[in-house]
């Protein structure tokens, strides 16, 4: 269920983020939720 959430978010929501706050802050937030 939180898995299917995610996946949903990082397909739809993710890339309209990244596009407002730029690439390179995105992955600083993706570096961070992976450690």
């Amino acid at each position: 269920q939180l898995k299917a959430m995610s996946d949903k978010i990082r397909a739809e929501v993710w890339p309209v983020v990244l596009e407002d706050v730029g690439a390179e802050w995105g992955q600083g937030i993706l570096d961070q939720i992976n450690k």
